[in-house]
């Protein structure tokens, strides 16, 4: 996901993007960038998107991205991870953040139907309210999951590192990560259900399982 700042003749001034450079990472429908004030533009979109229908048997990640007059990114947070989320509109609000509409899809209990999901976020990132359960933010996103040849690590964290283990707690894969995409390549690694941890100056940020098919 691309955005662009263009002059009055339609020539780019500036650019900047959002997640892997393939179709994974999707805008939001409908309206998916808004601003009150040029220093704070507002973009959304949803990571770990189906390219195959709207009711995957895995969940997504709604992601906000935030840019200044210049387009550079000044925060990045993600949502979700629990169920499968798409985004269709975003507005900005006075009081520097935004309002997200999307629909949440939980593959175990709504047989193809999909609820409502109204997002408030403050100027921080942090969510103020929301229509139906509440989505945890993610300060890092792992995905796909399951995967098979590849683990992206989405993420704004400076000083962070991936450990990989199996359910042993043997480690497989211990990777630097730099603010932004960061791919992993998994593809000598046996089928099976591993465990990863990220860590920012040796504190845990996230942990979780992560399935190679």
């Amino acid at each position: 996901m691309a955005i662009l700042k263009l002059d009055t003749n339609f020539q780019i001034k500036a650019q900047n993007y959002i997640g892997p450079e393939d179709t994974i990472s999707y805008p939001g429908y409908l309206t998916n960038l808004d601003f009150t004030n040029p220093n704070n533009i507002f973009y959304t979109g949803v990571a770990n998107q189906s390219i195959g229908g709207h009711f995957p048997s895995y969940p997504s990640f709604i992601l906000i991205g935030r840019f200044d007059s210049l387009l550079n990114l000044s925060m990045e947070k993600y949502y979700g991870g629990d169920l499968y989320y798409e985004v269709w509109c975003m507005k900005a609000t006075s009081d520097g953040g935004c309002i997200i509409g999307a629909t949440s899809y939980d593959w175990n209990t709504q047989n193809n139907k999909r609820n409502l999901y109204i997002l408030k976020i403050d100027s921080n990132g942090l969510i103020t309210g929301s229509r139906d359960q509440p989505a945890k933010m993610h300060e890092v996103i792992i995905y796909p999951n399951p995967g098979s040849d590849k683990i992206n690590v989405e993420t704004q964290l400076k000083n962070s590192v991936f450990h990989l283990y199996d359910l042993t707690g043997k480690l497989f894969y211990s990777h630097e990560l730099l603010p932004g995409q960061n791919t992993i390549n998994v593809r000598n690694l046996h089928p099976g259900t591993y465990i990863y941890k990220v860590l920012q100056n040796s504190i845990l940020i996230e942990t979780a399982k992560w399935i190679k098919k």
